[in-house]
Parts: C-alpha cells; sequence; structure tokens
C-alpha cells in the first residue's frame, strides 16, 4: 500500500511539473486557421507533391509500362498467328494512359490549384 502511496505521489509530482514548464504554443496571430494554413502551405503541401510525384506517379508507371510491353508482345505474337491482323486498341489505351501519367506530374498541380 505504501509503495502505490509513492508511485501516486510520484505522478502527480511529475504531472504538476509538467505543467508548470511547459511552454504555451501560441499562433503567431490571433487568428488559428491562419497558422494553420501557413503551416500547410510551408510545410506539408510541398511533402504531398513530392510524394506524389515521385512514389505513386513512378509506381503506376511502372505497372502501365510493364502491362504495355506485354500487350504488345501478345499483339505481336498474334499478328504473327493470325497472319497479318493486328489489334491495337489496347496498346494505344496503354501508351496514352502512360503519356498521361508521366507528364500528369507537370501540368496535374496546376489544375488542382497547388
Amino acid at each position: 500500500m505504501k509503495k502505490y502511496k509513492k508511485t501516486l505521489l510520484l505522478m502527480i509530482v511529475i504531472a504538476i511539473l509538467v505543467s508548470v514548464f511547459a511552454i504555451p504554443a501560441y499562433a503567431a496571430s490571433a487568428n488559428v486557421s491562419d497558422a494553420v494554413n501557413n503551416a500547410f502551405n510551408t510545410y506539408i503541401k510541398p511533402q504531398i507533391k513530392s510524394v506524389v510525384n515521385i512514389a505513386v506517379f513512378g509506381s503506376v508507371d511502372v505497372v502501365l509500362l510493364v502491362f504495355f510491353v506485354i500487350k504488345l508482345a501478345t499483339s505481336v505474337v498474334d499478328y504473327r498467328q493470325h497472319g497479318g491482323q493486328i489489334e491495337w486498341k489496347v496498346p494505344a489505351g496503354l501508351f496514352a494512359g502512360l503519356v498521361l501519367s508521366i507528364s500528369a506530374p507537370f501540368w496535374m498541380w496546376a489544375i488542382i490549384g497547388w
């Protein structure tokens, strides 16, 4: 019982010391929304842009490129097997998607307004 009282007293003393020595965080102005918007525009938005440009679009580009190469190879095999008939719809669609995803970091942020 005595051990629990010492632990409780120690926790109370620590809580009081933390609350006394804690530095209050105030916004630079009285308006908190301006501080949040400033922090978002300064710190968070550039990180989101770099992650999306490098990681997200990079992985989408790799997946589209792999599907494009595979579909192009199967189209060539079908061309040889069927004697002159080649299906260009799917490879053309994959190529168009690949071009859009490669060029998206250059024009997408202007459309979004970032």
